[in-house]
């Protein structure tokens, strides 16, 4: 039997160095990070002149008799870093023609990155528009994954790092919006798809079922819709390729066919080719 947290463990120890960010600047990957402001953290940041009502034990007394005035040290604020997690939840994850549902796909893609980062050091994790909290075992992570939301209809909380998996089958007029809410700026897209989702093999009549609960839809010629359908799944990709490219966002693909976990070991991310 296939375990979402069992594949989400040994996906998690390969997991950050092939979404290091794209920036040469280092990222505090390991407890909290500075924000570059006064605050109450244990970093030195100035010297300021004393002033009444200052704590005496922050008087720098060497500065003081150096520069010939009183000073008292300020250090930096210092605060976890935070890391949003969404998962798609819709009834059409469930979707696959191989042994891994698109849902499995992304549970575990989540799964993984969130511990991944909870055994970094000081962060903060929200799954699903929860509130950000520390994480220090993958089963409540599993559990708090497991919560049936819709598709964001308002802003998603801000994070120093957002992570939204899903097939990304809505219309382009619901992903931009949902897009241009979003002020996090590291941001990564996790595509899951089926691979017939790709190729749409199907011949001659074929009648397909609505996973959302809807009718289903009898086609005659499965074959003959082949190139259309090819050409809108395509544009359809281009164009989220293009919101995220827009936006500095990084974007990845996988299919349902093979364990993450044997993906990243090779250091390969999925993308399939278009038509």
């Amino acid at each position: 039997m296939i375990t979402r947290v069992g594949e989400a463990l040994a996906l998690s120890d390969l997991l950050i160095p092939p979404f290091m960010p794209l920036s040469h600047q280092p990222r505090p990957w390991q407890g909290a990070a500075p924000r570059h402001r006064r605050g109450q953290g244990t970093e030195f940041w100035q010297f300021r002149p004393y002033t009444a009502g200052d704590d005496a034990a922050r008087i720098a007394w060497r500065a003081s008799a150096r520069y010939r005035q009183p000073l008292t040290k300020q250090h930096e604020d210092a605060v976890p870093s935070s890391l949003t997690l969404w998962v798609d939840r819709r009834p059409t994850m469930g979707f696959t023609t191989a042994e891994r549902t698109k849902q499995h796909q992304a549970d575990v893609m989540a799964l993984a990155w969130g511990w991944a980062m909870a055994r970094q050091g000081d962060w903060l994790i929200s799954l699903q528009g929860g509130s950000h909290h520390r994480y220090h075992d993958i089963v409540p992570l599993e559990r708090d994954l497991d919560k049936q939301v819709v598709f964001p209809q308002g802003p998603i909380p801000p994070a120093d790092m957002m992570v939204l998996c899903s097939d990304f089958l809505y219309a382009q007029e619901t992903l931009a919006a949902l897009f241009a809410t979003i002020t996090t700026d590291d941001v990564h897209l996790f595509v899951v798809y089926d691979p017939v989702e790709v190729a749409f093999p199907y011949q001659g009549p074929i009648r397909f079922r609505d996973l959302a609960g809807g009718a289903d839809c009898l086609v005659e010629n499965a074959q003959a819709l082949r190139p259309s359908y090819q050409t809108r799944y395509a544009a359809h990709m281009h164009a989220l390729d293009t919101l995220a490219a827009q936006r500095g966002w990084r974007i990845s693909r996988q299919s349902t066919e093979q364990p993450l976990a044997d993906v990243f070991c090779n250091t390969v991310i999925s993308k399939p080719q278009f038509f």
